[in-house]
């Protein structure tokens, strides 16, 4: 190992000379192995003997959810709401006629909290869904 690092620094030594023309100190590798050392200390690259450990410098947020809710109209039929809840929202049959009897009663009823991209697609589907089916059914997100 020691005769490939010498090699290397008379291989260096040899090119400098080269390059410019003159005699190279002796301790020019010396000198040129301090400023690379200083160089990756001052870019903070990490050497063998070190650990650099750094904190992350962004804090994530927790993005806001959005509640899906099934608004009443006096024309959608309960088992065109029920396979909606179900084929859309991933409901139980049992949770979907839940649902489905508390927008019957109450005019509105939630058909699951999502975060926001979510909740317009699946806002977007029921909605093709009812027009090609000549329903008014309309669903709306409130923020949660």
């Amino acid at each position: 190992m020691a005769s490939l690092i010498h090699k290397a620094d008379w291989t260096f030594n040899w090119h400098l000379q080269e390059t410019f023309k003159k005699e190279v100190p002796e301790n020019v590798l010396e000198v040129f192995r301090a400023e690379i050392e200083e160089q990756i200390i001052i870019r903070g690259e990490v050497k063998q003997e070190e650990l650099v450990i750094t904190k992350p410098q962004v804090k994530l947020k927790r993005p806001p959810f959005y509640k899906v809710l099934m608004l009443n109209d006096d024309y959608t039929p309960m088992d065109f709401v029920v396979s909606i809840l179900k084929e859309v929202f991933h409901q139980s049959h049992e949770k979907a006629v839940d649902v489905m009897l508390q927008i019957h009663h109450q005019g509105f009823g939630i058909c699951g909290i999502f975060t926001k991209d979510v909740a317009e697609t699946k806002i977007s589907i029921v909605t093709d869904c009812a027009r090609k089916n000549e329903f008014p059914l309309r669903c709306v997100m409130e923020e949660e």
